[in-house]
């Protein structure tokens, strides 16, 4: 009985780690890549919720264009927190030539297989924060390579917690329907920029939590509708936002 016990449990102990080690790291990065890769360009109506300290706006109405790799523009009236390379989860950090990824496991995640990834020692794309790293944890679906949950860690912490439902775009590309952001953060955390596009309110928002010794918490909430996908957009619609950011 205690040899086919052991027997059991050593079974089980090997299939576990196949099933961990089944796709190399590159097939993996593949895997994550390859929905945004078939993105051209899109536009897309979106309705933000921001509440943050100091900073809460029940909703706020924007239209967004983005064309690949890294041009994007906002219609909105006033100040707008979204993200800024795009909607697609990560697709900043997932573009880059080298990343330190792990698959630490394989689970299941509201009724889907998904793959427990983790990303070291990402370089925060920020221009304020330089030098600084984070780290992700992220929910990847085995087929689809979209990614359903990530965490963001930075100084042993975590402090952003990012939950995605899609829609399956003219039967072609998975884009988010709904992105929500639970944010908690110590006070003297100086990359709020990534949350939006205008660093001048960014700096004002900074500047309202100095002193503050507890932690900072909060959510945003992104929806979005009528998407048009591919649709050949021109360069003149990014003219301005460009001309902007050269300022």
């Amino acid at each position: 009985m205690s040899k086919l016990l052991i027997g059991l449990l050593l079974a089980l102990g090997w299939s576990a780690l196949v099933s961990a080690q089944e796709i190399s790291n590159d097939d993996l990065l593949d895997l994550m890549r390859r929905n945004f890769a078939r993105i051209e360009d899109y536009e897309v109506d979106m309705e933000v919720s921001v509440d943050l300290p100091v900073l809460r706006i029940p909703l706020k109405k924007i239209h967004y264009y983005y064309k690949a790799p890294d041009k994007s523009k906002i219609e909105a009236r006033g100040f707008a927190m979204v993200p800024k390379e795009g909607i697609t989860p990560f697709v900043q950090f997932l573009q880059e030539d080298s990343l330190d990824i792990r698959l630490e496991g394989r689970e299941r995640y509201n009724d889907r297989d998904v793959y427990l990834v983790k990303v070291n020692n990402v370089q925060a794309a920020d221009d304020s924060t330089k030098g600084d790293t984070i780290d992700l944890k992220l929910w990847v679906d085995v087929s689809s390579g979209i990614i359903y949950k990530g965490i963001v860690r930075n100084d042993d912490a975590d402090f952003i917690t990012a939950l995605f439902n899609y829609e399956f775009v003219d039967g072609y590309v998975w884009l988010p329907v709904r992105t929500e952001l639970e944010i908690e953060f110590p006070p003297e955390v100086r990359n709020l920029q990534m949350l939006g596009k205008d660093p001048v309110s960014a700096k004002k928002f900074r500047d309202s939590i100095k002193g503050r010794a507890d932690r900072i918490r909060g959510t945003v909430v992104l929806k979005f509708s009528n998407y048009r996908l591919n649709r050949g957009l021109s360069d003149k619609i990014f003219e301005d936002e460009s001309a902007k950011t050269a300022q």
